[in-house]
């Protein structure tokens, strides 16, 4: 039944099976991957991200608003980079707590998180205050602020950032939890059907495969007998016999074809080819009254058949020139000479041929002259 189904209907049938049963699989296992997925979002959105946004806030409070106002305070920075720093940290805490707020909070997390604004609401007093110290240009500001202000309203911002991030950390381990017992519940399900379509996809491909291999064999068997006869190693080629009603059957039918338009070149270029061993044999003796009579479907080898007939053309039409000329010479009419065509290469055998013979009639013209005067 296989055999005589196409090569795409085959593959059809083993893809609508293994669709089949992909499709079971996912009906299977859609609910449970689901739960699994929104819980990884979760993590992801609700979770990791505000792990890097806290991280972010903490950092721009204990290092970049810290940091520049010491070093404002020691000279190192001037006025206006603590103003320029202090603003683009201002920017970033903003920005980030912002995008945490809008993430869905825990009941717990939403206690720590007011704790948190009210903190950040004095780190943002200092800082302001830091800024317009700046902005003032008071060096001896920035130092009170330093040693009364900034330390007592900045550190406990960090201590919030700290609870909330083992928060974070907490609930994205629950999270991980959950998805691990839905994993489990489902891993049995998902193996029997896995073993199920395997073993029906397995013999149904065997039946596939070794159709198609049993057909390649044949092709290839018959491939290498046809380059043995392009290579002359054999004399005559068989043809394929593969007669089913799939690709292979239409691929041999086009093979076939080829070989017996292939074999009937060959024949045809051979024959060719021994006509022109004779014809040339004879040009080597000497004779210039016979062509290459054969002809091929090769369009070069028929171009050089063409030529070769041309070339024996012209050499004997050279040659009865030339003899044309030398009978003209033995009747004592010395007025013909030879000339080279347009063509003609210069500096050849023709052309010291050509050279030689009116050097011969320059000379026998000459001696007539000088015999007629000498009486």
């Amino acid at each position: 039944m296989l055999q005589n189904l196409k090569t795409k209907a085959k593959l059809s049938i083993l893809s609508f099976i293994a669709l089949l049963a992909i499709l079971i699989l996912g009906i299977l296992g859609t609910v449970q991957l689901k739960q699994v997925n929104n819980g990884l979002v979760r993590v992801y959105n609700d979770r990791v991200l505000p792990l890097e946004q806290l991280k972010i806030i903490a950092d721009e409070y204990a290092v970049n608003i810290v940091d520049t106002t010491h070093q404002t305070r020691n000279g190192n920075f001037n006025f206006d980079k603590c103003i320029s720093n202090i603003d683009e940290a201002q920017t970033k805490i903003k920005s980030n707590l912002e995008k945490y707020l809008s993430t869905e909070l825990t009941k717990e997390e939403k206690v720590l998180v007011d704790s948190l604004k009210s903190f950040v609401a004095k780190g943002d007093e200092v800082t302001n205050k830091i800024k317009q110290s700046c902005k003032n240009k008071d060096i001896d500001s920035i130092t009170k602020i330093t040693i009364e202000e900034l330390y007592p309203n900045i550190d406990p911002i960090s201590g919030k950032v700290s609870e909330l991030i083992k928060l974070q950390l907490d609930v994205a381990k629950n999270e991980t939890d959950i998805a691990a017992e839905i994993y489990s519940s489902s891993k049995t399900t998902i193996i029997l059907t896995i073993v199920i379509s395997f073993v029906v996809l397995t013999l149904l491909s065997y039946s596939i495969i070794s159709d198609i291999i049993k057909k390649l064999d044949k092709v290839k068997t018959e491939l290498l007998n046809f380059f043995s006869f392009l290579n002359k190693e054999k004399n005559d080629v068989t043809l394929l016999d593969i007669n089913s009603k799939d690709e292979f059957g239409e691929m041999a039918i086009v093979i076939n074809e080829n070989i017996v338009k292939t074999k009937k070149l060959i024949e045809e270029d051979i024959a060719l080819i021994e006509d022109a061993k004779v014809v040339m044999s004879r040009v080597n003796n000497g004779w210039y009254g016979q062509f290459i009579e054969k002809s091929t479907s090769n369009a070069s080898l028929e171009e050089f058949k063409n030529n070769v007939n041309k070339m024996i053309d012209n050499t004997k039409n050279r040659f009865v020139h030339v003899n044309e000329v030398l009978t003209s010479y033995s009747k004592n009419n010395f007025i013909p000479a030879l000339k080279m065509e347009a063509n003609d290469e210069r500096g050849g055998v023709f052309e010291t041929l050509v050279n030689g013979i009116n050097t011969l009639q320059q000379t026998l013209t000459q001696m007539l002259v000088e015999n007629k005067t000498n009486g």
